[in-house]
């Protein structure tokens, strides 16, 4: 929908905002795939008459996959992205009925199909569940005379993942009263975000010049005229009088940067391991809502971990050896165009990245009754290029000694 696009009176280049106005009411691409695999193998073997155990191989699987893409305007987009990787249980035993050692009965095949198709419905048990959303923003910087100079695009995903652990099954062969260390070792799920957010910028600084009409005659110097043309009447330009050349030269040095450009990225994520609930729709469970449509969409709270034991969302396990943790990145890169002369070209570039991560084993103590935190540490890096002109010329000579490198010495603490 673009309602002023046609308007007579929105000429002037100050209401280009206003006639450029535009908006979709509806995605423009929904797309929903779901596919069934399912094998099955029986092997007995035979020998002399001698008759094994049947051994089985059974796989089904149920894999969707959703997207959705919805231009809200021609300078905002959103992509919504989910997988879910299912598992459709069957029962220990022969489809056409037998003894199943998970029930310690025999079971019918009405039992087994029944069984079956229950799980299907259900959709099958979650093995694996990811999803994104995406969100690209032209900023209307050309929409505007005073700024058409610059160019700039924001970013934001925020990505969310779940992943099954093992299915526990506790021996059956444990006595009444004995503690069965399978129990302890059900370490559940994990759930794991991450938020992206870039921000890129152009600035086209010849564009600003030229914006001075005397620096846009010096960015656009008259062609040369032919040797052979007719003598005629004189330019009217060529009467005007000239600016010094010394000021022509000082305007080209001002200009010598014509463009820069430059994106600054954060990357932050979280693990958190031992999570009970399962997801159901967006990423939520059914029953809880857990974790949170704040964790869901990548917020980053170190209190995730506190929350999700206050309300019940962690396995009690006193083994849980899987580390809570989050991380974030920073990474800023920039480049510049010089020209100080038209023989002269210089590109200049900036990078600076540095990384900061924190763990830690967060679960249950049975004697404390409640959660603690264990072993805690934290890491990170940095690098930052730098301008080596100073030294780049020096000889090289060992006895030379870094002035940080002594101070660092006549500050240690043994």
């Amino acid at each position: 929908i673009e309602p002023f696009k046609n308007a007579k009176g929105l000429k002037s280049p100050y209401t280009k905002f206003i006639k450029d106005f535009n908006l979709s009411l509806l995605p423009s691409n929904i797309s929903v795939r779901g596919d069934l695999d399912r094998s099955f193998s029986k092997i007995i073997y035979r020998n002399d008459g001698f008759e094994s155990a049947p051994n089985y191989l059974k796989f089904f699987t149920f894999n969707r996959s959703y997207n959705v893409r919805w231009n809200l305007t021609k300078s905002l987009t959103l992509e919504y992205t989910a997988r879910a990787n299912a598992v459709i249980d069957e029962p220990d035993s022969d489809p056409e009925g037998g003894y199943s050692n998970v029930l310690g009965r025999t079971i019918t095949a009405s039992e087994y199909r029944d069984s079956v198709n229950r799980n299907l419905r259900n959709f099958g048990r979650m093995k694996n569940y990811d999803q994104s959303v995406t969100v690209n923003y032209t900023l209307p910087f050309d929409k505007f005379p005073a700024t058409n100079w610059v160019g700039a695009d924001y970013r934001f995903t925020a990505n969310y993942g779940w992943k099954a652990g093992p299915v526990n099954i506790p021996d059956s062969k444990v006595r009444p009263g004995q503690t069965d260390i399978a129990d302890s070792l059900d370490f559940r799920n994990t759930i794991m975000n991450s938020r992206e957010r870039s921000i890129t910028g152009k600035v086209d600084l010849v564009k600003l010049y030229n914006k001075v009409s005397f620096l846009k005659k010096i960015n656009t110097p008259p062609p040369p005229k032919p040797k052979n043309a007719p003598k005629g009447k004189p330019d009217p330009a060529d009467t005007l009088p000239k600016p010094p050349k010394l000021l022509v030269n000082l305007a080209k040095i001002l200009m010598s940067v014509r463009s820069a450009n430059g994106t600054l990225t954060i990357n932050d994520g979280t693990i958190l391991p031992g999570f009970t609930e399962t997801p159901y729709l967006f990423g939520n469970s059914k029953r809880t809502a857990a974790p949170g449509w704040g964790f869901i969409f990548g917020d980053q709270d170190a209190n995730i971990r506190k929350r999700a034991a206050e309300n019940g969302w962690l396995t009690k396990s006193e083994y849980l050896t899987i580390p809570f943790s989050q991380t974030q990145t920073i990474s800023l890169t920039a480049r510049a165009n010089v020209e100080p002369n038209p023989d002269i070209k210089i590109q200049l570039d900036i990078r600076r990245e540095s990384q900061a991560s924190y763990e830690e084993i967060y679960r249950y103590d049975d004697a404390l009754q409640g959660y603690q935190s264990l072993n805690p540490s934290r890491r990170g890096n940095y690098r930052i290029s730098t301008v080596m002109i100073n030294t780049a010329f020096n000889g090289s000579n060992s006895s030379v000694r870094s002035e940080v490198f002594e101070e660092f010495e006549r500050n240690l603490v043994v």
